[in-house]
């Protein structure tokens, strides 16, 4: 008889089940192979580390879907089969953007993960998101908004800007599925012409937050001024006013393309920016009428500051004479706090494009858990398929986390047997983080007799409840 514990984990195999991991590992790289990498995604969920040589030891103690012998040599060998596996980004990845609706939403997003591995082509210097320089790999996530579920992940390069990743992985979208690619959602960071007309010219549909210092964009939200204080343009269920131009655009290369540009304001937006503009303003007036017992390079950052430009010529130096402001060129400054505008390649209104945008934080938030709870930081492995294959590991935990973290986002209703609710609960994630989760669960244990029985051991009232508020079975 032996006694393994069971709950984190059970939860995990459910849910990989469930959101048609395993069944899709197995087209690609059949059962045996699906078994051992979930069990080692669970490991890396329970432990938050990725270490080879600790995975053994480690599963002796629970119940998981690969019961065999896997030493650190072994998974470095079942790792560079993962990568190795000849067309198995267009198998699997096929068959996760399969899974969802036919008019699903995704968004793209890029982010880069420090490097160990000195001998993978990818693993090359570039400029990390904190400033400074190191040696990284680059890793770009399609993400679909109805499921909050990853997709697909490309990697390339840590010395490509993210900006450029775009025309690479949609053109894969389209060879790797028949399922339409309805609209992808990009961040401010992608936005340019060059993008604008690549994606207009391969019939890509993308939604693409906008930089409203550019003149097109202004001049849009020009046009678009009159409407923003009217209350037909206010947007349900967005604390905001919105509208939208097309507009028919001339890129670099001299065609006319049409986007359609889609400007908002918002009222609160508006407030902390003029509020913050103004602190800055008076915060400067009072240092300058008091420089006069200030050092001389403090006088001199005074007259050299960017904010001198909100006032007329002073007459004298800092501490001399007293700041006059230019109105006019503060109302051209203020003219558009509180606005924001979003670009996108296909026709829809700014209610459309708002609802659409505001599903993006959600790819943020995967690439947070695939650093915090997968270990995704860093990268050690010195072999280029052995990389591959850890971050297809981390892939399958990414997909499985993202799945909790939506369950626990979800509110639970109970019904009678009248069909009327009896009970409310508010959603997990509003009592328990994922941490305080595995806390929970970790004493589930089940007892496993000489005949192949299983058992379960006690389980207290807590745990059921957070198993059944997860909705995990």
């Amino acid at each position: 008889m032996t006694t393994r514990r069971i709950g984190a984990t059970a939860i995990f195999d459910a849910v990989a089940r469930q959101i048609g991991l395993r069944e899709d590992l197995i087209i690609v790289w059949g059962p045996r192979a699906a078994d051992l990498a979930l069990s080692l995604a669970y490991h890396w969920l329970t432990t938050a580390s990725n270490a080879c040589y600790l995975f053994q030891s480690w599963a002796e103690g629970y119940l998981l879907p690969f019961d065999g012998e896997a030493s650190a040599k072994d998974l470095t060998e079942f790792f560079t089969e993962l990568g190795n596996r000849a067309g198995w980004e267009k198998k699997f990845f096929s068959a996760r953007i399969a899974r969802t609706d036919k008019d699903e939403i995704f968004s793209y997003d890029a982010t880069n993960v420090a490097a160990k591995a000195c001998d993978v082509l990818d693993a090359q210097y570039g400029k990390s998101k904190k400033g400074g320089y190191r040696r990284q790999i680059g890793m770009s996530i399609l993400f679909a908004h109805r499921t909050d579920l990853p997709v697909m992940y490309r990697l390339f390069p840590g010395n490509i800007t993210d900006v450029s990743t775009i025309a690479d992985l949609l053109p894969r979208c389209e060879l790797l599925t028949d399922n339409q690619i309805v609209a992808a959602v990009l961040d401010r960071g992608y936005f340019s012409l060059e993008n604008l007309a690549r994606c207009i010219d391969k019939g890509h549909r993308v939604l693409i937050a906008a930089k409203m210092n550019i003149s097109w964009v202004a001049e849009a939200a020009e046009n678009a001024m009159p409407r923003l204080w009217d209350v037909r343009s206010r947007l349900k269920k967005h604390p905001v006013w919105g509208t939208t131009i097309d507009k028919a655009l001339t890129f670099d290369d001299g065609k006319a393309r049409k986007v359609w540009i889609h400007i908002f304001r918002d009222e609160a937006k508006s407030s902390q920016e003029y509020k913050a503009f103004f602190e800055d303003i008076e915060e400067y007036e009072a240092q300058w009428k008091h420089a006069a017992h200030s050092s001389e390079q403090e006088r001199n950052a005074l007259s050299k500051s960017g904010l001198l430009k909100f006032f007329e010529t002073p007459a004298a130096g800092p501490g001399e004479c007293e700041l006059q402001r230019n109105y006019d060129a503060i109302n051209a400054e203020s003219r558009y706090f509180g606005f924001f505008a979003s670009v996108s390649t296909m026709q829809c209104d700014a209610q459309t494009a708002i609802e659409t945008y505001s599903r993006r934080d959600a790819i943020e938030k995967c690439f947070m858990a695939g650093k915090t709870d997968v270990n995704m930081k860093t990268v050690r492995s010195h072999s280029e398929s052995t990389v591959k294959g850890r971050f297809i590991v981390s892939f399958l935990a990414l997909c499985i986390i993202c799945e909790v973290g939506r369950r626990m986002r979800l509110p639970l209703v109970k019904f009678g047997t009248n069909g009327k609710i009896t009970k409310e609960y508010v959603p997990l994630g509003s009592e328990y983080t994922f941490e305080e989760i595995l806390n929970t669960l970790q004493t589930v244990q089940a007892l496993t007799s000489r005949d192949g029985k299983m058992q379960m051991m006690e389980v207290t009232k807590r745990q059921h409840e957070v198993v059944r508020r997860g909705q995990c079975f």
